[in-house]
């Protein structure tokens, strides 16, 4: 996953907003990949501001489309 870096105002609620998103994308019977990208749009919008897992919907829906999902080709290294 990517996204375009940003100053984050507060990250208290971030890892929340993220995990909101995504069980909210899989009622949705959203795929995997729909899940992960709505999932940090939700936690990039909520570390913008201050208060912990607040989010602007529309926000989130313009970030949605910059989030880039990839898989991975190698299995990533355990050092």
């Amino acid at each position: 996953m990517y996204i375009e870096p940003r100053e984050a105002v507060a990250t208290v609620g971030g890892g929340d907003a993220f995990l909101a998103g995504y069980i909210a994308a899989r009622y949705g019977d959203e795929s995997p990949a729909e899940c992960l990208r709505f999932g940090v749009a939700c936690g990039a919008e909520s570390v913008q501001r201050l208060g912990a897992g607040l989010i602007d919907p529309q926000k989130v829906e313009r970030l949605v489309g910059e989030v880039d999902v990839r898989r991975l080709v190698a299995p990533a290294e355990v050092g």
